[in-house]
């Protein structure tokens, strides 16, 4: 039994394996997380908001789920790489100078980025904020 369309099986199979990649890799691109959170400073106004981070489009299209300190503009983060996962946050820094501290810890490699958490680099201090609360600057008491 022959096929007599008089195409071959291979022109027809290879544009359609291109297709459903190139599908597959859209999907994939959507499902990546999109950064998101607000940056304070030590007096709690708000200086970065993720979400609205003008970042380059090859950026945002190659990387759409991370953020290089450099792109925040804020110059004592450039050392240092946001990545966001689902609803956690990483926080990158392979340097060794200068230390990057999170909560008072120092940390090289990465470490997830707890919600109201205190980044301290270069001698300043940053807030970092999953939503829009506000970061509890006393000592709070409650149902613990």
């Amino acid at each position: 039994a022959e096929i007599s369309s008089g195409l071959p099986i291979e022109l027809i199979g290879i544009p359609i394996a291109i297709l459903a990649l190139l599908m597959a890799a859209g999907l994939y691109h959507k499902s990546l997380t999109r950064p998101f959170g607000k940056i304070n400073n030590e007096y709690g106004e708000p200086i970065l908001d993720f979400a609205t981070l003008n970042r380059s489009k090859l950026r945002r299209v190659m990387l759409p789920s991370s953020v290089s300190g450099r792109e925040t503009g804020i110059k004592e983060l450039y050392g240092i790489t946001f990545k966001f996962k689902g609803d956690e946050v990483e926080i990158r820094s392979f340097g060794v100078s200068p230390t990057v501290r999170v909560d008072n810890r120092p940390i090289v490699g990465e470490l997830t980025l707890p919600d109201k958490s205190w980044i301290g680099i270069q001698g300043r201090l940053f807030n970092f904020l999953r939503s829009n609360e506000p970061a509890l600057t006393e000592s709070s008491y409650g149902d613990d």
